[in-house]
């Protein structure tokens, strides 16, 4: 049986999904509320779920270790514990809950990374046409789109899609950890690890 693996950039209200599988063929993509993120994921029987929003809340302060490590690795990224970011703090620990409960695996993951590490697109501006122009084609060398979703997509879309990949990634052993037990972000290992073989 082929495996299937979920991408969800969260959002309080919408959020972008995406599925694809161990072929790297994106199966699916939408705009989605919560209720139908968690029904497309049961009903695809994912194996993996990467979710582009923080599952654990900080200890101390707006910051987790594994948030720290990222911006010394020179990749930005936004303080779970602030006040205008908390909320979606609160609905990633809320889906991670409710996938969780349904024996759904998920990891919290963060595109910009995966595409740092990877090399993709790494200087547009995802929300300029031009932009998701640029970061669709190179999305495309490393995931089939037989049904041209790509096309229409939005950078939530684009984020999902490359959230996903992350799990898949991460399936193959292509991602390391990185934080703590206050918090982990799963990135790819080294571009040198991964397959760029393009369709």
């Amino acid at each position: 049986m082929i495996r299937n693996y979920g991408g969800i950039d969260l959002s309080t209200k919408k959020s972008g999904f995406a599925l694809i599988n161990e072929e790297k063929e994106l199966l699916y993509l939408d705009i989605l509320s919560l209720k139908e993120v968690i029904r497309k994921t049961i009903e695809y029987s994912c194996v993996l779920v990467g979710i582009d929003a923080p599952l654990t809340s900080p200890i101390n302060g707006p910051w987790r270790k594994c948030d720290k490590l990222l911006l010394k690795m020179g990749i930005p990224c936004l303080p779970p514990g602030a006040k205008n970011f908390s909320k979606l703090t609160k609905t990633g620990i809320y889906i991670l809950k409710e996938l969780t409960k349904r024996g759904i695996k998920c990891i919290e993951v963060y595109p910009y990374a995966t595409r740092r590490r990877l090399g993709i697109a790494t200087k547009i501006n995802k929300k300029s046409s031009g932009g998701r122009k640029i970061l669709i084609r190179e999305i495309s060398r490393v995931i089939s789109d037989p049904n041209g979703f790509l096309d229409k997509s939005n950078h939530h879309e684009l984020d999902a899609v490359i959230s996903a990949y992350t799990a898949y990634l991460t399936d193959k052993g292509l991602c390391q950890i990185i934080g703590d037990k206050e918090g982990a972000i799963y990135i790819p290992a080294a571009p040198e690890d991964v397959d760029h073989a393009t369709h």
